[in-house]
């Protein structure tokens, strides 16, 4: 890449799985932290997370829509947030 996403935070929605899954891990071999978002399958969610973690990155996980989602989603967006 043309530029470094080393240490900057990224949310991936629908990424517990599938292409959003790869993606999360794509971001993190590019050293940039990642909350995993998903909606029902928060097995899955915290298998990406783990993935994510061996790699030495932060990683979180948050489910789809509620009052919990948006106070960690405001946790970890409480800095710049260049990839989303």
């Amino acid at each position: 890449m043309p530029y470094s996403l080393k240490g900057h935070k990224v949310l991936v929605t629908a990424s517990s799985r599938g292409l959003g899954a790869v993606i999360c891990e794509k971001f993190a071999d590019e050293g940039a932290h990642i909350m995993v978002n998903y909606v029902s399958r928060e097995d899955k969610a915290r298998e990406v997370v783990a993935r994510v973690k061996e790699r030495g990155i932060q990683a979180s996980m948050v489910q789809g829509v509620s009052k919990r989602r948006k106070r960690s989603r405001d946790r970890f967006l409480s800095g710049p947030l260049p990839g989303l």
